[in-house]
């Protein structure tokens, strides 16, 4: 079973693969993906053409591992909600969000019966993998987290962009 989305919230889009086995209840991972501005979580990694994300859930869906994905703020559909981010959240960042979104998710895949609510994973690339990170640190339901070539630095550096600022852990 495979479930793609994305979030501002509540569940916008919510699509379900039908399962050969109605009766098991499948682990789920998690999927956070990594920056790709005009894409989100679609085209995924530059592996086999840009076809890395489908790869890499097809992988786990052979496996019986079910799959969520939803494109990040900033990135993808939902591009255009960072534009005034700082003016409306001035005491808030957007990687605070982006684990915000995560989180919202948890509950969402424990109310499916056919996801065994004691098996969600989270797996995330590059700045998903940041946001896995964060999100298993604060999300005791969270049986695990894989994180792929996460952000490296989480202090705050003079030279970086303005959007990488907002990918800075405030400590």
């Amino acid at each position: 079973a495979a479930v793609q989305g994305k979030t501002t919230g509540a569940i916008q889009q919510f699509d379900e693969i039908k399962l050969k086995d109605s009766s098991k209840r499948l682990p789920v991972v998690l999927y956070l993906h990594e920056f790709s501005f005009a894409h989100g979580y679609a085209a995924g990694y530059s592996f086999q053409g840009g076809n890395g994300n489908k790869l890499l859930f097809e992988q786990f869906l052979s496996q019986g591992i079910a799959v969520l994905a939803f494109e990040q703020i900033g990135f993808g559909g939902r591009i255009e909600e960072v534009s005034a981010f700082y003016k409306r959240f001035p005491n808030w960042s957007i990687l605070g969000n982006m684990v915000a979104d995560t989180k919202s998710w948890i509950p969402c895949l424990e109310n499916l019966p056919w996801i065994d609510s004691n098996k969600i994973w989270l797996v995330g690339n590059s700045l998903g993998g940041t946001v896995s990170l964060l999100t298993g640190m604060f999300e005791p339901k969270v049986a695990g987290v894989l994180c792929i070539n996460g952000y490296s630095s989480w202090k705050k550096e003079p030279q970086a962009s303005p959007w990488l600022t907002g990918l800075t852990v405030h400590m």
